[in-house]
């Protein structure tokens, strides 16, 4: 129901179109059938009506055009600080156009003050949050990085993994408590740290 109350004026106009072709259809039809006959009758209409059909199209086409063409020109109009204030045109009353509407989009673009800020959601700093705290202790991992970089490779032949698992454990099913890409990236920041201490002293 409420369709039908928004869009009353495109049904009405709809059925002025039909009614207006009913009637020159009617005539050509019977003027035909009354000259050549019926065959030339049912011909004569089946003519007119494709006629009227490739019009209508054609019409249909060029209106959605025209459509498109106003409410760019309207978006134009938006865009500027001054709009004139002319009446609004038959055309925009059918298609409920509104060329009093104005975009905020330019308005937030030049006050930043009131645009809305997004949150952060993805902190890529250094000191970001990552997650739950580390399971073993900060000393614990930093002696075992600087254990394993004074390590001779000479002397002792053992593995990162078997390495890891002396230094932090393993699990009855032998997956290691540190990860080896977990020391690594612990490696990494403490091999930092030890580089920007001595440059600093």
């Amino acid at each position: 129901m409420n369709h039908i109350k928004r869009l009353w004026r495109h049904y009405l106009a709809l059925l002025i179109l039909i009614a207006t072709l009913v009637f020159p259809i009617y005539w050509v039809y019977k003027f035909f059938q009354t000259k050549f006959g019926q065959e030339a009758a049912l011909i004569a209409l089946t003519l007119t009506i494709m006629i009227v059909v490739i019009f209508v199209v054609q019409g249909a086409v060029h209106t959605h055009r025209l459509v498109r063409e106003l409410k760019r020109d309207i978006e134009k109009q938006n865009g500027t600080d001054q709009i004139p204030d002319l009446p609004t045109p038959l055309l925009f009353k059918l298609f409920k156009i509104d060329p009093s509407t104005r975009k905020h989009i330019k308005a937030v673009e030049e006050n930043p003050q009131g645009a809305i800020e997004l949150p952060k959601l993805f902190d890529l700093s250094p000191n970001r949050h990552r997650g739950k705290p580390p399971r073993f202790p900060r000393e614990q991992i930093h002696k075992a990085v600087l254990k394993w970089e004074r390590r001779d490779p000479s002397i002792t032949a053992l593995t990162l993994e078997q390495f890891l698992a002396q230094e932090f454990g393993s699990s009855p099913d032998g997956i290691l408590l540190m990860a080896t890409t977990t020391f690594y990236d612990w490696r990494r920041r403490i091999l930092k740290e030890i580089k920007s201490s001595e440059h600093q002293h």
